[in-house]
């Protein structure tokens, strides 16, 4: 596999399982389907039953075993997807093809959108505390941190708290988490975090957008948004906070993955993630 000469495995007698055989051409005479010799240059069609690349269902090969004898495109063929199918008649047409993925490490920025209202710190009542909202949504970022981010990848993170539009604020701005103290500083973020009244979500999202822009990513990003409960914003009695704020979310263009705690939190969740 390394382009080095076949090791013989003294047990069996044979190559060892990092090699491999390479048919080699001549590529202009040579022909089979690109099933069987996907790397030989210009091989580009599969078997079938017609006369210039017809199957051989004969042959001891494991496809043969496996579909009785039928011919790739024969199997293909029976999948829904190709019903109705018809030969094309002109010339071979090759597709354009449109890679949407970010241009950058930093277009991949997160910013955790967290809700500590009281009910994240109170609720379910008869739970120990350990077993709190709160306790849980510190308890899984602390494990996603320490498990699913890959340090080298250097992803972008940063937090944003919301309760009452007072106490919505940044909490950590979003840094390249490229080690442990990096990590970790979003970590302890998180635990250090208290409890507020009031259930602010519009104020929350906009300083999840804030972050982002702070982070100088005007268009893109991702936020991970995670709330209990419903809109409940005493300063300023904003009841469809759907409609205060899915404009500037559209404009910026942010992804947003929508985590509920209970079935009593908010029925736009999931619009804003679809929106």
């Amino acid at each position: 596999m390394d382009g080095g000469e076949c090791s013989i495995d003294a047990d069996m007698n044979l190559p060892s399982d990092d090699c491999y055989y390479v048919a080699t051409g001549p590529s202009s005479s040579l022909e089979s389907s690109v099933m069987a010799l996907p790397y030989l240059p210009g091989n580009d069609q599969w078997c079938d039953l017609t006369e210039a690349r017809l199957h051989h269902s004969d042959i001891p090969t494991k496809h043969n075993t496996m579909c009785g004898g039928q011919s790739v495109f024969e199997v293909v063929r029976q999948s829904p997807d190709f019903t109705g199918y018809q030969p094309l008649n002109s010339t071979l047409n090759i597709p354009d093809f449109t890679i949407l993925q970010p241009s950058s490490i930093n277009q991949q920025a997160y910013a955790f959108i967290l809700d500590y209202s009281n009910s994240m710190q109170n609720q379910p009542k008869e739970a120990s505390e350990n077993q709190k909202r709160i306790a849980r949504m510190k308890r899984g970022i602390k494990r996603f941190m320490e498990v699913e981010v890959d340090l080298n990848m250097g992803l972008p993170m940063g937090v944003v708290s919301f309760s009452s539009i007072k106490e919505t604020r940044i909490d950590h701005e979003i840094i390249q988490i490229t080690d442990a103290p990096s990590r970790d500083e979003i970590i302890e973020t998180v635990l250090d975090l208290q409890c507020n009244q009031d259930t602010c979500l519009h104020t929350g999202i906009q300083r999840g957008l804030q972050a982002l822009k702070n982070f100088n990513l005007t268009s893109g990003g991702t936020a991970i948004f995670i709330t209990d409960g419903g809109q409940y914003c005493s300063d300023d009695g904003v009841k469809d906070w759907l409609a205060e704020i899915i404009d500037e979310v559209l404009v910026q263009n942010v992804r947003f993955c929508t985590i509920a705690f209970s079935s009593a939190a908010d029925q736009y969740l999931e619009e804003i993630a679809a929106r």
